[in-house]
């Protein structure tokens, strides 16, 4: 478990100090992900197409769904759909507009789950976690309830934007009760902890690393400030932080919804449904809109929103690549997927071949992108093998269906046309000599050449896939 820096409070109450941290570490993150982040979520940040369906079927959905998962806002609810639908084997979730809220029903590794989208932000909003989840806890008892999304962090030295923050408790910043010489004082009944059978299932979680299969991110177990107002003073943010750990709480971050989940799921009706909240840092709550301040020239490329919604999205991937292996360790009784059926039964369609080609195509370039940067030799070679094979069938699929299905067909050769250039570029690079030659200017220049190509590409699997 990560240890939290004993003078952290401290530093966040000198706001002077604590803005610096932030300002270099978003600096850190742009140089090493920034562009990069920008290219593979921005063409996701939409909303997938839902499948129409009866209020008899949201009814009988519903009921059967053993986890209710929570977004916030439209970035959140966006990576969420395209994952559940990757993760349901399907290019359109079932989805029923109920109480100003979007329920959408999808699978998880066999488990029926619903995902439900509030139309606000924050905890008791209108329409906000609170609304949403008791209208499904209406209807439906789950066996937990899992807010899934983005937060502040706490930590800027130590911590990245797109780590992922793990509830072990809550402290409830909006009605703290007490203030003595500029000191805030928590009672016990203002934090919450864990179900204590809940935390002994996730003992494997327990770690500063993830496994490899989960990510590259590092995630943190404590407990999370949470209230329905915006929590952008740093000197306040401190204070909570110090009066939380005199409750003997390890606070790693924070945000806007976990008190309605709490409400809805522990002091309403005698209910005692566990829940957790999962979410990947995506700030720190100071210097928010700071992205002009850090990139500089490179800032008239792209608005500060677009900016701010892909590193939502990148961090809202995180935490749900955190979420389906926190799944994993709990006890959930498998259902038949009705989407795999949906799928069998079109599995011969032109159109779904080209679909799980193009998530195919993607995967494998994703991953050669990833293990280029990182300068692994083996890994590139033998992911090369693959990347090169995936290209070879989707020139197939052109070859045979440039007649028949035409659309799909100039989709599939723009990507081998855009593919053979790369490798054009790629060549003159390394027709070059290892070192001095290597590092010339003009060797550089058809690496930037191959780089940006296959970046094109990728943007345009992503396009294509997007528009199924």
């Amino acid at each position: 478990m990560v240890e939290v820096d004993e003078q952290l409070a401290n530093r966040i109450l000198k706001q002077a100090e604590y803005r610096e941290d932030v300002i270099n570490n978003l600096k850190s993150f742009w140089s090493e992900k920034g562009v990069r982040i920008i290219e593979q979520y921005n063409p996701l940040l939409c909303t997938p197409n839902p499948n129409k369906m009866t209020e008899e079927d949201f009814i009988k959905e519903l009921e059967k769904s053993q986890v209710l998962i929570l977004s916030a806002n439209s970035v959140e609810g966006s990576i969420l759909s395209w994952r559940l639908m990757q993760s349901s084997g399907t290019t359109a979730l079932d989805a029923w507009p109920y109480e100003g809220h979007l329920f959408q029903f999808a699978y998880i590794d066999k488990i029926p789950v619903c995902h439900i989208w509030p139309t606000d932000t924050a905890s008791f909003t209108q329409y906000g976690s609170f609304s949403a989840l008791e209208a499904a806890l209406e209807k439906v008892t789950p066996k937990y309830v899992m807010s899934v999304g983005v937060a502040f962090g706490i930590n800027p030295v130590n911590q990245s934007l797109g780590d992922v923050l793990v509830s072990k408790g809550l402290v409830f910043y909006d009605h703290f009760n007490k203030v003595t010489d500029g000191k805030i004082k928590l009672s016990p009944h203002e934090s919450y902890r864990i179900d204590p059978n809940l935390s002994s299932q996730l003992h494997r979680l327990d770690q500063n690393t993830p496994p490899k299969e989960v990510g590259s991110f590092k995630w943190y177990f404590g407990s999370m400030l949470t209230g329905g107002t915006v929590l952008s003073d740093a000197a306040e943010r401190g204070k909570l932080v110090e009066a939380a750990e005199n409750l003997g709480h390890t606070v790693v971050g924070g945000e806007m919804e976990a008190s309605g989940i709490y409400y809805a799921c522990q002091k309403r009706k005698n209910r005692h449904i566990p829940f957790m909240i999962i979410k990947g840092i995506c700030d720190w709550g100071a210097v928010k809109n700071g992205w002009e301040e850090v990139i500089g020239d490179g800032y008239k490329d792209y608005d500060g929103e677009t900016i701010k919604n892909c590193v939502q999205a990148f961090a809202c991937d995180n935490a749900f690549c955190t979420l389906t292996f926190v799944m994993k360790q709990l006890n959930f009784n498998p259902s038949a997927n009705p989407y795999q059926r949906e799928t069998a039964n079109y599995k011969n369609s032109e159109s779904t071949k080209f679909y799980t080609l193009l998530m195919e195509l993607y995967q494998n370039s994703v991953a050669y992108r990833d293990a280029t940067r990182r300068g692994n030799i083996p890994e590139i070679n033998a992911i090369s093998s693959s990347l090169n094979t995936c290209m070879d069938q989707v020139f197939r699929f052109y070859e045979f269906n440039q007649f028949s299905d035409k659309e799909n067909a100039a989709k599939a050769k723009q990507l081998v046309d855009i593919y053979n250039a790369f490798i054009v570029s790629y060549g003159q690079f390394i027709s070059y000599a290892p070192g001095e030659e290597r590092s010339s200017a003009i060797a550089q220049q058809h690496a930037k050449e191959a780089e940006d190509k296959f970046n094109s590409m990728i943007t345009l699997i992503i396009k294509y896939i997007s528009a199924f």
